[in-house]
């Protein structure tokens, strides 16, 4: 997912490269550079492009329950219905 994104690495201020990471809230990687190896001190965070696409992805995930529960259940209410497939 990070390849994906470009977010493989952490230049920053030329060159220096910082270290890449992970937070957990809010979801997404951080790049954090140190006066001892790069010569500032910083961190930048994750953006909410991946908060809202976990966010996308549940919601979505919830939907395709409710519609496959749904639909198991009409399937249950109706079982001596004969349909075109089955009359074939």
């Amino acid at each position: 997912m990070l390849e994906f994104l470009d977010w493989g690495s952490c230049g920053e201020e030329g060159s220096n490269y910082g270290t890449l990471g992970w937070s957990v809230l809010p979801p997404g990687p951080t790049c954090t550079w140190t006066v001892e190896a790069n010569g500032f001190d910083k961190v930048q965070g994750p953006s909410p492009v991946m908060s809202v696409w976990l966010i996308t992805l549940i919601v979505l995930g919830i939907v395709a329950r409710r519609l496959a529960l749904a639909s198991r259940t009409e399937r249950e209410q109706r079982p001596n219905e004969v349909t075109t497939a089955d009359q074939c």
